[in-house]
């Protein structure tokens, strides 16, 4: 990796929620040949401004698969699993913990009723939505309305966001 990389790798990671630092290095990329890249890292910015559309969910997670684990982590922004919904929300969350083997780590702010549990943080899109095919159809039963009791949200976090594996107290 040159300086100049190393640069501009430094920027995104400074600042995670800015699109600017991201859309420069993905041109950068783009001059030095390396479309597949700088497809991802524009994806990326598209996904961190919702709506998210399917399509552009779809094929962030395709072009994912031929890059690097490591570098995707570094630019592919952070966006936090959660787990929403109204029946059993506190029971479904620690199941889904004991389903991920999460740990619950010490001095979390406690969970709030009515707000949505997150489950994982710090995630690429594409590792949250494995996280959703993965779990989502195992936890989302239909009530005789027709609208599922508990679902998995895929947002982006904000700069203010922790990073790592978090569940409602115990």
């Amino acid at each position: 990796m040159d300086t100049e990389e190393d640069a501009l790798l430094a920027a995104v990671t400074s600042a995670p929620a800015d699109d600017a630092p991201r859309l420069v290095y993905a041109d950068w990329l783009q001059e030095r040949g390396q479309e597949a890249k700088a497809e991802y890292v524009r994806l990326v910015v598209e996904l961190m401004h919702p709506p998210e559309r399917a399509e552009s969910v779809e094929r962030c997670v395709a072009v994912a698969a031929a890059l690097d684990e490591s570098w995707r982590r570094t630019v592919g922004a952070r966006f936090e699993v959660l787990l929403d919904g109204a029946a059993a929300l506190v029971l479904a969350a620690h199941v889904v913990s004991l389903l991920f083997k999460l740990a619950i780590p010490q001095g979390l702010r406690p969970w709030r009723k009515g707000q949505p549990v997150r489950l994982r943080c710090g995630q690429t899109r594409e590792e949250a939505e494995h996280v959703v095919r993965m779990f989502g159809p195992n936890l989302l039963r239909q009530q005789d309305s027709g609208e599922p009791v508990l679902r998995l949200v895929v947002r982006p976090m904000d700069e203010d966001s922790p990073l790592g594996l978090i569940a409602p107290p115990g």
